[in-house]
């Protein structure tokens, strides 16, 4: 591990625990790197992003200092990128149920994490991904 992902202990562990259950599922998952780089997010909502490939998860080291739905909520959000990246629709379709190819990437995203986890991806009153209280994604968002 590198020296840098020592230093957010908080999302090191949360990203690991969320590869645990990607991986169940969609085993390509175990491949995906994380990086903390001040580029996914220096203020707003923004807190991260993920490869179009799937590839990487690119967090912001501000994520370390949130509460732990909101950085779960943040990773699975991008865990869900990640596998759209890594795997064909009909793929994730086959393992998660149908309805996921007429959605766009953001709420696909969203529904993937909330498929693979078991419960409903929602957002917190600044509009950022969480597992904790909140809505659903509100609809000025991309979608």
């Amino acid at each position: 591990m590198g020296r840098l992902l020592m230093r957010y202990p908080r999302i090191l562990a949360a990203f690991d625990r969320a590869r645990a259950v990607a991986v169940r599922e969609f085993p390509r998952v175990a491949d995906v790197a994380l990086g903390i780089d001040a580029s996914a997010g220096t203020k707003g909502r923004a807190y991260g992003y993920c490869e179009v490939d799937g590839s990487a998860i690119v967090l912001a080291p501000r994520l370390e200092k949130e509460p732990g739905h909101r950085i779960d909520g943040v990773i699975r959000h991008e865990a869900g990128h990640a596998i759209d990246g890594k795997y064909d629709i009909s793929t994730i379709e086959r393992r998660l149920g149908g309805g996921l190819e007429r959605l766009k990437p953001e709420a696909r995203a969203d529904e993937i994490a909330s498929r693979l986890w078991g419960t409903d991806l929602r957002y917190d009153l600044e509009d950022v991904q969480t597992t904790g209280p909140g809505g659903p994604r509100p609809r000025y968002l991309p979608r």
